[in-house]
């Protein structure tokens, strides 16, 4: 997608060429408290005026894959909606939020000391990020490691050629009769016009937020209750997910059920299928590649998780032995596993925190408060 957007087609470059295009390739001094977006995706672009205010962010991405809503049919869509938005507010007609408050991506300890040595990239200062939250003394996991939600959680299925429409609306979002063909417009009066618009705009509702406004293309409104549990996704994928403390030391991608079903699994269950390991023992790993991991000391499943590993971070302490479920070669086994603390920065996430390398750095909750808030 990137070398589709520096070399666009025809129609496309025609739309590129109505804007002043500033392409950023290095993140050490960005203001990223004015210029803010989801920093674990791999391709973003923001529109905005002169005045640093926001019309419309483009490139977000769910847990199945870094594209799942990057197209050129959808760039283009932003880009037309852009220059509408535009001309708006050139004219008057709409009001737009003030831009964020100066940040620095290098007043985060982590990205400055990784400018200092070479180019700072979107997921380093997603890493900056997640440790100043994980430091934060009031940080609480199971309320605070659920960023920028996923959409398909309230029922909202959306169009990757064009976000902000509805493919299908399922559960809650049809009960409240939002149907196929919806293109949702504002969500509590704050205008979105992509998919990553909606993403941040539920990303940055209140954790106690019950229901969110949505009014649609036709002039409709409706009233989406945010029920328990909303904002529970896979995050393994981000740098927070790799940060937790303690560690799984595996991951990979939850089977979906029509597979579970084949394997006898439960179709609400865990089963995630081993795609990568990073064990600190010397022996090595005791998992390996395309085992499928159903159990955790006996434990199928979780109302909260259905990630094994992700349960495994916020369930367990360091140190702690667990007992694997495991499908290896069709057959099921029991393997342990010692719970221990994220393997160094420099083997899954690129750069220590400090110059020489330092464990860790990750999120942890007190003994014995974690399993009973994941075991509901």
């Amino acid at each position: 997608m990137y070398a589709q957007v520096v070399r666009p087609p025809e129609k496309v470059l025609a739309l590129e060429k109505q804007f002043v295009r500033l392409l950023i390739v290095n993140m050490s001094q960005v203001d990223v408290g004015r210029f803010d977006f989801d920093f674990d995706t791999t391709f973003a672009v923001l529109v905005l005026n002169e005045k640093g205010q926001v019309y419309l962010r483009y490139g977000g991405r769910d847990s199945r894959s870094a594209e799942s809503f990057v197209s050129l049919a959808a760039f283009k869509t932003a880009l037309t909606r852009g220059l509408e938005t535009h001309e708006k507010w050139r004219a008057g007609e709409i009001q737009l939020p003030e831009a964020g408050k100066p940040k620095l991506s290098g007043s985060y300890p982590f990205v400055a000391n990784i400018g200092n040595r070479r180019c700072v990239h979107c997921h380093d200062v997603a890493s900056g990020k997640a440790i100043e939250l994980f430091r934060s003394p009031d940080f609480s996991p199971l309320r605070d490691i659920w960023i920028y939600p996923e959409p398909m959680s309230l029922g909202l299925d959306l169009d990757p050629d064009d976000g902000a429409r509805l493919r299908n609306a399922v559960g809650g979002a049809a009960n409240v009769g939002l149907k196929s063909g919806d293109r949702i417009v504002a969500i509590d009066g704050l205008v979105v016009h992509t998919f990553t618009d909606i993403q941040y705009r539920l990303h940055h509702l209140s954790p106690k937020a019950i229901k969110t406004r949505l009014t649609l293309e036709d002039g409709r409104e409706v009233e989406l209750p945010l029920h328990h549990g909303w904002r529970y996704s896979d995050i393994t994928w981000r740098r927070l997910g790799l940060r937790l403390s303690p560690s799984a030391g595996f991951g990979g991608t939850p089977l979906p059920a029509e597979r579970k079903a084949f394997l006898g699994l439960d179709e609400n269950g865990f089963a995630t299928e081993v795609s990568f390991y990073d064990f600190p023992e010397p022996e090595g790993s005791p998992l390996k590649q395309g085992d499928i991991v159903f159990s955790v000391n006996g434990r199928t499943s979780s109302s909260v998780i259905d990630h094994v590993s992700l349960y495994i971070s916020l369930a367990f302490e360091v140190g702690e032995t667990v007992n694997l479920g495991v499908i290896r070669n069709g057959e099921r086994i029991k393997i342990p596993l010692v719970v221990s603390e994220p393997p160094s920065s420099d083997a899954r996430i690129m750069d220590s925190d400090a110059k020489g390398g330092r464990k860790g750095g990750g999120a942890s909750m007190g003994k014995g408060r974690r399993r009973g808030m994941v075991d509901e």
